[in-house]
C-alpha cells in the first residue's frame, strides 16, 4: 500500500467564501486550496469549527472541483491541541530521526549561517505564537458569547444560577470539530480510515486523476452553525391624508458562534413564513346556541352565575354567552419558494451578541385604510385597525415593525406575512377619542303565546358610539343573537328590521350622523358598518325575541 501524504490545515486560515443566514442558523462555505501529492492523501482541518456544529447530521459537506471528486468524509470532536506541544513533539521526533540516520557524506554537508538559523527560529516562534493566539481567541470568544447570552436572561436570585451548566459549556469549548478528508489516486485500492471518532465517523474519499506530478485542487467546505440567524425588521410610516405608507425593510443578523468570518459574501435566505396575532388582538364572536332540556328542572342544580326568575314564566334559565376562544398564537404559512437577499460587498463578521442591521429595500405602499372595530359584548372600546395592501413586488415576512402615524411614533407591533397584491391588517390599539357605551340588557316577557303553549321574551341591548374627532371615521360594530339548534326554539330579530336570514342587509337611517348598513352574518352575527361624522354619535339597537315550549329549560351550549 502506498504511503499516505498527510497535511493539516487550520480552519482560521481558510477564506470564508459565503455566509448564508437562515432564520435559526447559518451555513458557512469556505474554500480549501491544497496541493495533492502523487498517491493517497489525507487532509485534516483543525482548530476552529464551532463546538455547536452537530457532526451527527449531514451538516458538514465537502465538495471537490477540477481534478477532485469527493465521495465521503470523516468528522469528529477532538480536544483542542496546544500547537506548542505538538510542534515540540514533532521537532524532537525529527531531531531523533536525524540522529538515528546520520549523513556520513561530509562533503554534502552545508555550512549553515548562525544568522539564518536565528531568523528561522524567530519565524517558527512567531508562527507558533500566532496559532496559539488563534486558539485562545476562539475559546475566549465562545466563553464571552455564552456570558453575553446568559446576562440577558439573568434573574435576581441565587436559584437562577446554574454553575454546572456553565462548567459544561466551558468544557465544551475545549472541544472542536475536526474534518478529515481522504484523497487517493484513481485506480488505487483501498483507503486508510483513521481511528474511531468521538461522536460520528464517516470515511470520506476524494478521487484524483492519476498523475506523476502534484496537482493544485480546491475543495469547498460547508457546514451549518446553529444559533446564528437573521430576522426582518420594519419601519412603517403611515400618512393618513394621502392614505399611503412607506415601509423600510431591514435585515437584522448576528454571528453568535465562536468563529471569525472574514471577507465573506453575506446572503440572507427565507424559509417558510410564519405569522401570529398581534399583542392586542380584536375579539371574535362564537356561535351562541340555545338547547331545550326536557328533564325535570326541579332536580337540576343551577350553575353559578346563572340568571333565573320570570324571564319565561319562571321556567327558563339564561346563561351568559361563552367567551370567545382566542385563535392560535402562531400559525404556519408556506408560500412555496425561498427568497434570498445578497448584501453588497464583502463583510467580516466577528462573534458578537449585538445584531447588525442592513436596509434591504424601501417600499412604497399606496393603499392604506384606517377603520375602527368595536365588539362591545367583550369590551366597550374602539380598536383602530389599519388595512394595508402590499402594492410592491416584495414579499413581506413576519417580523417586528415600528409604527408611525402622521409623524407620531406609536410603538412596535408584529406584521404578518403578506404576498404582493395582498393585504394585511395591523391593530393599532384602542383609541379613546371614539367613545363606546354598552348598555345592560333589557328583558321583558311577551304575552300571546298561551294558546300556542309557548313562553316568549324580548331581549334588547343598545350600543352608543360617539366620534369626538374632528374628521369622519369608519366604524364596524359587531354583536350577535343566539342561534337555535332545536326547531322548538324560535329566535327572531326585531331590530334592525329586515334581518331574517343570513346575508340580509339593510340601510341604517342615520341622517346627519353619517351613513351605514347592518348585515346578518353566519352564526347570528350582526354587523353594523358605517361612516360616523365628526362630533356625532349614533345609537345602535339590537332586539330579538325568543320563544320556547312551556315548562322547558333553556341553556346555552
Amino acid at each position: 500500500m502506498a504511503e499516505i501524504s498527510w497535511a493539516e490545515i487550520a480552519l482560521a486560515e481558510l477564506p470564508t467564501t459565503v455566509v448564508t443566514f437562515h432564520p435559526s442558523r447559518a451555513t458557512i462555505t469556505r474554500d480549501i486550496p491544497i496541493t495533492v501529492q502523487p498517491g493517497p492523501n489525507a487532509i485534516t482541518i483543525i482548530h476552529g469549527l464551532d463546538p455547536n456544529v452537530d457532526v451527527d447530521i449531514d451538516s458538514i459537506r465537502i465538495e471537490g472541483s477540477g481534478l477532485a471528486t469527493v465521495t465521503d468524509i470523516q468528522t469528529e470532536f477532538v480536544e483542542r491541541r496546544d500547537p506548542h506541544s505538538s510542534d515540540s513533539d514533532s521537532d524532537s521526533e525529527d531531531s531523533s530521526s536525524d540522529d538515528d540516520f546520520p549523513d556520513d557524506n561530509d562533503d554534502n554537508e552545508t555550512v549553515k549561517s548562525p544568522d539564518l538559523e536565528f531568523a528561522r527560529f524567530k519565524v517558527a516562534s512567531a508562527e507558533e505564537e500566532y496559532v496559539r493566539a488563534q486558539c485562545a481567541q476562539e475559546m475566549a470568544a465562545a466563553v464571552i458569547n455564552f456570558l453575553d447570552r446568559r446576562s440577558t436572561n439573568l434573574r435576581v436570585g441565587w436559584h437562577m444560577l446554574d454553575v454546572g451548566k456553565f462548567d459544561d459549556y466551558v468544557r465544551k469549548t475545549h472541544m472542536v470539530g475536526q474534518v478529515v478528508v481522504h484523497l487517493h489516486l484513481e485506480g488505487q485500492a483501498g483507503v486508510v480510515t483513521p481511528g474511531s471518532s468521538r461522536r460520528s465517523s464517516i470515511c470520506e474519499k476524494l478521487r484524483v486523476k492519476e498523475d506523476e506530478e502534484t496537482k493544485e485542487v480546491v475543495l469547498r467546505l460547508s457546514y451549518v452553525v446553529p444559533g446564528s440567524w437573521w430576522t426582518p425588521r420594519y419601519y412603517l410610516s403611515i400618512n393618513t391624508p394621502l392614505s399611503s405608507a412607506k415601509m423600510v425593510y431591514r435585515a437584522q443578523f448576528s454571528n453568535y458562534s465562536s468563529e471569525n468570518w472574514r471577507d465573506a459574501k453575506v446572503t440572507l435566505s427565507t424559509l417558510q413564513g410564519l405569522f401570529s396575532g398581534l399583542g392586542e388582538r380584536i375579539p371574535s364572536l362564537q356561535t351562541w346556541n340555545l338547547v331545550v332540556d326536557s328533564t325535570d328542572k326541579g332536580s337540576k342544580v343551577q350553575p353559578s352565575g346563572q340568571v333565573t326568575g320570570g324571564l319565561f314564566g319562571g321556567g327558563v334559565s339564561l346563561q351568559s354567552a361563552p367567551a370567545s376562544t382566542e385563535p392560535p398564537a402562531v400559525a404556519a404559512s408556506d408560500y412555496g419558494f425561498t427568497t434570498t437577499y445578497e448584501l453588497p460587498g464583502r463583510r467580516t463578521l466577528t462573534p458578537s451578541s449585538v445584531a447588525r442591521r442592513h436596509v434591504l429595500v424601501e417600499l412604497g405602499l399606496n393603499s392604506v385604510s384606517l377603520a375602527y372595530v368595536i365588539v362591545p359584548k367583550h369590551r366597550a372600546a374602539a380598536f383602530l385597525q389599519a388595512e394595508i395592501k402590499n402594492t410592491s413586488s416584495v414579499r413581506i415576512l413576519r417580523g417586528k415593525v415600528g409604527m408611525t402615524i402622521d409623524g407620531t411614533f406609536l410603538g412596535t407591533a408584529q406584521v404578518p406575512s403578506c404576498m404582493p397584491n395582498e393585504s394585511f391588517t395591523l391593530s393599532l390599539g384602542v383609541d379613546p377619542s371614539i367613545q363606546v357605551t354598552y348598555g345592560k340588557p333589557i328583558v321583558r316577557p311577551v304575552t300571546g303565546g298561551f294558546f300556542n303553549k309557548e313562553e316568549a321574551a324580548m331581549f334588547r341591548r343598545t350600543c352608543l358610539v360617539k366620534n369626538t374627532r374632528s374628521n369622519a371615521v369608519d366604524v364596524a360594530v359587531m354583536d350577535q343573537v343566539p342561534v337555535s339548534e332545536d326547531k322548538r326554539i324560535g329566535v327572531q330579530i326585531l331590530e334592525p328590521k329586515g334581518l331574517n336570514v343570513s346575508g340580509d342587509k339593510v340601510t341604517l337611517p342615520m341622517g346627519k350622523q353619517g351613513k351605514g348598513t347592518a348585515k346578518l352574518g353566519l352564526n347570528g352575527e350582526v354587523k353594523w358598518v358605517m361612516t360616523l361624522e365628526p362630533e356625532k354619535e349614533v345609537r345602535l339597537v339590537l332586539e330579538h325575541e325568543a320563544r320556547v315550549p312551556v315548562g322547558s329549560e333553556v341553556s346555552v351550549a
